[in-house]
This record gives C-alpha cells, sequence and structure tokens, in this order.
C-alpha cells in the first residue's frame, strides 16, 4: 500500500453509505444499529474491538483558574454521592448494545494497579439511598448543567438516559449535548465545564499516571477538587510517581481511585467497545491502543 487518504466524515449515515459503496475501506465508530445491514452486504463486514477509553463523568467541586467564582450543588459530597447511586451502568452498557465493560476506575488491564473489585463492576444502584442523600442535602432544585458531546459512539444516547436516571432522583438537570468542535473549544479546552462533565478518556501508554494525573495538585482544572480527602490522593499519586515497585505503586495507584469513588469527584461509567466497518479487500487488524497505526495494512486489489 503506497498511499492512505484519510477523510473526516462526521455523519455516521454518511460514513456507512461511503463504505456499503466502496468508497472507503476502513470506517470506526459504526453504531450496533448498522451492523447487520453491512455483514449483509457484499464485501464489508463489521468488527469490534476493545478501546483503552473509559466513559466518565466528572463532577466539580470547587472553583478553578478557569472559573475562579464557581459556585453549584456539586460542592457537596452528598449530592456528588447522589448522582453516583442514580447511576445503572448495566443500563448503560444495553444504550451501547453491549460495546462496553462497566467499571469504577480508569485502571482498566493490563494498565498496572487494575483492581477486580473496581474491573468488570457494576457498583451500587440505589435511586433511594441517592433520593435520601438529597434530602440530607438540602437539595431544593437547584438546576446543574451537564455537558456532553457527540465525540463518542452513541454517546449523546448515553447522556440521554443518564439525566433520565439523574432527574428520576429528582435532581434538575439542564442536558447540553454540544458538537464536537463547539465541545472542544468552548467547554474542554477552556476547562468551563460547569457540575457534570462527560467525556471518554484512554491511556495508550498503559500506565496508572496517565489515569490519577487530573486529581493531581495544580491539574484539577476541571473538578477544583481540594480538601482532606484530595490530600491524601496527592500524597498517594506523589508516592506512586517515584515508587519503583510495581506491586506497591499499582496498590497506590489503584487506592487514589478508592477515594475518588468515596469523594464521587469522578464516576467512570464503562470501557468503551468500539466497532469498524470494512471491506474485504483490507487486511488489517485494530492494535490494543486503538490508534490507526496502518503500517502493517495490506489492501488485496
Amino acid at each position: 500500500m503506497d498511499t492512505i487518504i484519510w477523510r473526516s466524515i462526521p455523519e455516521t449515515s454518511t460514513r456507512i453509505a461511503n463504505l456499503l459503496t466502496g468508497d472507503i475501506d476502513l470506517s470506526v465508530g459504526v453504531p450496533p444499529q448498522d451492523w447487520d445491514r453491512i455483514n449483509a452486504n457484499d464485501g464489508t463486514s463489521t468488527e469490534e474491538f476493545l478501546t483503552t477509553r473509559v466513559m466518565l463523568l466528572s463532577l466539580r467541586q470547587g472553583g478553578s483558574e478557569d472559573l475562579p467564582d464557581w459556585e453549584g450543588p456539586t460542592s457537596d459530597v452528598r449530592i456528588r454521592q447522589a448522582i453516583s447511586y442514580a447511576i445503572d451502568r448495566e443500563t448503560l452498557i444495553d444504550v451501547v448494545g453491549g460495546l462496553g465493560i462497566p467499571t469504577l476506575s480508569r485502571l482498566t488491564p493490563p494498565t498496572l494497579g487494575w483492581d477486580p473489585l473496581h474491573y468488570n463492576q457494576v457498583g451500587v444502584y440505589d435511586p433511594q439511598r441517592a433520593k435520601d442523600l438529597l434530602a440530607e442535602a438540602g437539595y431544593d432544585g437547584e438546576e446543574l448543567t451537564f455537558h456532553s458531546s457527540t465525540s463518542w459512539l452513541m454517546q449523546k444516547e448515553v447522556s440521554e438516559v443518564l439525566e433520565a436516571m439523574l432527574e428520576a432522583v429528582g435532581l434538575n438537570i439542564d442536558l447540553q449535548v454540544l458538537d464536537v468542535t463547539t465541545f472542544r473549544e468552548q467547554i474542554y479546552r477552556p476547562n468551563k465545564n460547569e457540575e457534570i462533565y462527560m467525556d471518554a478518556l484512554g491511556n495508550s501508554f498503559f500506565d496508572p499516571w496517565i489515569a490519577v494525573r487530573s486529581f493531581e495538585e495544580g491539574r484539577r482544572f476541571r473538578t477544583g477538587w481540594e480538601g482532606s480527602r484530595a490530600d491524601q490522593a496527592e500524597a498517594l499519586i506523589q508516592a506512586g510517581a517515584v515508587n519503583m515497585d510495581p506491586v506497591e505503586r499499582g496498590a497506590q495507584m489503584s487506592a487514589v481511585f478508592d477515594i475518588v469513588l468515596q469523594e464521587a469527584i469522578m464516576i467512570p461509567l464503562y470501557q468503551m467497545k468500539d466497532a469498524m466497518g470494512r471491506t474485504s479487500d483490507l487486511e488489517w487488524s485494530m492494535p490494543l491502543d486503538g490508534f490507526l497505526w496502518m503500517g502493517d495494512a495490506v489492501l488485496n486489489r
């Protein structure tokens, strides 16, 4: 193969149509509802693959350099914990057609420090506990802004289901699903997210530091996290940064996520699977890091 042509085709229906007619040889982000049509078409097929990305919610506790005057309901840990209890991960996996593995941590296999108590676990889904925590916190219908986007496979649909789950326990949610460019330019890059922020984060280096760095002091742009529990997480992160014993270091990084879960400052939802459609002419497999390295691809025509 001498030349590879990359095309940006934002519309899923257009990408699928191009694949079916042979105008392109590979498309990623193929939703489950299109699999049968692609597999029934002569010369095209679909293939699932596991990514390193974890779909998650990040909850703001306080102001930060980019939003110094922010104040909102999620500054109360009980509100954040209520959000966590309101989420049914099994339903979310159904929404994405099984393209996900539930997780309570960004540390997923084979990353050092991944924990079977966190991975492939749905967590505690307890809507009544969520309602009790809201009442205990004195929540009185204050609006929570929920920033999401169309960046990832079926993210819009998952966002809408999450909105329904949160509203079912009594939260007042303003869901804003933005297109990718608007989300990156207005929310992601300037760190302007408010109470709830949804995104998928990967770890192509398979090192736990990549997953915990957003909890490090000076990098809490999207959470404004502070207090004694944040200090405990910071101590573990710094100790793990210089620990050359892999067992001890893995335990330290895993312990960071124990604190994160208790504080509900980040709520991991599921490790993302994806699906690609390709023509029968293309011989190539998706690498574990999810990057489109095409050096070993063969096109038989």
